[in-house]
């Protein structure tokens, strides 16, 4: 099962999972939190109620877990491994997961500003490479660039700043955007008021005001799960036109 989040970045980083593990032939669903019953991450009482609709053996949590210390024991009690997918500051103890993939814990270049999505994006990459490493044929058949859509508005929703990987994943995102096959994708485009094929390139600029700083910092702050403060998640990411997804300064993350 796939233990995802209910804002933008959280969903897309569900679907992405669901979507990279069925090509691979995995048995995998979703689950993501209510926003009034369970509100943020993997709290006990959610993943019980998670684990009783799913039974699952395996669950990977995406955007939340670093934290939920006492989800990842009561999920470990049960024999379930548990491997957390997450991107925001750490406080406190860490879940005892299986694996634990947050890009705050180490120090590689370039990753630390990755949204929940992003995160995600690099273990289906790692996943799929070791696949192919191993000479499987299911793993060859999945596209990992047909889900940049997804990546590129989990990132952007989730207002991360647009540096470093992150511009290369949002710049090819609005590129499969216009070309997205998806129903649900064409379903919010069209109710947005634009068509498919239009250039995307260009964000909308929103103000930085003192009511979105405190609604940004109040969705990242501890809920359940560890979602501690991530002061750099929030920085001034600039007006239009330091916004425009460059292509001599973007290359594709995946061949």
């Amino acid at each position: 099962v796939i233990f995802g989040d209910y804002d933008a970045d959280g969903i897309t980083s569900t679907a992405l999972m669901i979507h990279v593990l069925k090509g691979l032939g995995a048995r995998a669903a979703p689950f993501l939190p209510h926003r009034i019953e369970d509100w943020y991450g993997l709290a006990p009482d959610t993943f019980q109620r998670c684990y009783e609709a799913h039974k699952p053996e395996l669950m990977i949590t995406v955007d939340c877990g670093t934290g939920s210390v006492e989800a990842v024991e009561a999920a470990k009690a049960k024999g379930l491994d548990v491997i957390v997918t997450d991107h925001h500051e750490p406080a406190g103890p860490r879940a005892p997961a299986l694996a634990l993939i947050n890009p705050l814990l180490g120090n590689v270049e370039g990753t630390r500003e990755l949204a929940g999505v992003g995160v995600a994006f690099k273990l289906c990459h790692a996943i799929l490479k070791q696949g192919r490493d191993a000479g499987r044929a299911r793993a060859r058949s999945v596209d990992l660039r047909k889900f940049l859509d997804l990546v590129g508005i989990g990132t952007i929703a989730d207002v991360v700043p647009l540096v470093n990987e992150n511009r290369i994943l949002a710049r090819h995102g609005l590129n499969r955007i216009n070309e997205t096959e998806s129903v649900g994708l064409k379903s919010l485009i069209e109710v947005a008021g634009t068509d498919i094929g239009h250039p995307l390139r260009q964000l909308p600029h929103r103000s930085r005001d003192a009511s979105r700083d405190q609604k940004y910092q109040h969705q990242h702050r501890g809920h359940n799960g560890g979602h501690a403060p991530q002061e750099r998640a929030h920085q001034a990411v600039g007006p239009p036109h330091q916004l425009r997804l460059l292509e001599r300064d973007a290359q594709p993350p995946v061949r």
